[in-house]
């Protein structure tokens, strides 16, 4: 079996509708334990990925830093503007 990237993981997630688009939405849900995994564009700015970071720790969510800069997760995410944080609903 053939292992995904994360970028098609993503565009799975998002036809299934279990995406949070943006940092409010995600931090939002992050805080309360309602996201499983966050990631982030490989130019998501420092201060936002070290609170990302920390409030995954404390909900147990994961954070992987992606290879594609913001511009290019949007695109993925058939969005016309850039996107720098995705947060994948807890199930």
């Amino acid at each position: 079996m053939a292992k995904t990237t994360p970028i098609q993981d993503i565009k799975i997630l998002l036809e299934k509708k279990q995406l949070y688009l943006g940092l409010t939405r995600t931090l939002k849900a992050l805080k309360v334990g309602k996201v499983s995994k966050v990631y982030l564009a490989s130019n998501t700015p420092k201060e936002v990925k070290s609170d990302l970071t920390y409030y995954g720790n404390l909900s147990g969510a994961q954070v992987a830093t992606l290879d594609q800069p913001n511009v290019e997760l949007g695109v993925a995410c058939r969005k016309p503007f850039p996107i720098a944080v995705i947060g994948v609903i807890k199930e």
